[in-house]
């Protein structure tokens, strides 16, 4: 009896130290297993989806192509593969990823129809900045918001509509970048 439970708290303590070591690593794991790099990853944003569970874009490599992956993490905590973005410009290294997000319901009267309001984004990525990225709310649509972030040559451009997604898609960031001088080919 005593044996038995011995043996008993042995095995539950190698199955959640294999847990624990699993579930800290599934990133990396989720990422090899998309036959992606997994030791060139770096996460360029992060946060809960409608459904409240955690994602996070990261950057990564697939061969010699940058490539941006959307992952989110299951209910047990492990991080799948959803989905992948495209490369905006064959031949360039800029690649972008898109998702939405319900931003809210407006009515006035509970017997109104409610007014559906959603959160339209893109994120583009690039390693060939040769300067600062600067781009002024003038050289984009009306009621886009847009985060820039950039260290050296890499940098990311987020982008956020509220509007429909049309006005997103519209956007060449590709030619604005290199009317501007920002990145090279």
């Amino acid at each position: 009896m005593k044996r038995a439970c011995i043996v008993s708290l042995i095995v539950i303590a190698i199955a959640a130290v294999a847990y624990l070591a699993f579930s800290f690593n599934s990133l990396r794991i989720a990422v090899k297993s998309a036959d992606y790099d997994p030791n060139d990853i770096a996460v360029l944003e992060r946060g809960f989806n409608d459904n409240g569970k955690e994602f996070r874009i990261i950057k990564t490599r697939k061969g010699d192509n940058l490539a941006l992956v959307y992952m989110e993490k299951n209910n047990m905590g492990f991080w799948t593969v959803s989905y992948t973005g495209d490369n905006t410009s064959p031949g360039t290294r800029l690649v972008s990823i898109g998702w939405f997000k319900n931003a809210g319901i407006r009515r006035y009267e509970v017997s109104e129809n409610p007014s559906f309001s959603s959160e339209w984004h893109i994120l583009y990525y690039g390693n060939n900045a040769i300067k600062p990225i600067d781009i002024t709310p003038e050289q984009l649509p009306r009621g886009i918001a847009f985060n820039i972030q950039q260290a050296g040559s890499d940098f990311s451009i987020h982008l956020i509509s509220y509007e429909t997604p049309d006005i997103l898609n519209q956007i060449d960031i590709h030619s604005l970048l290199i009317d501007t001088n920002c990145i090279k080919e």
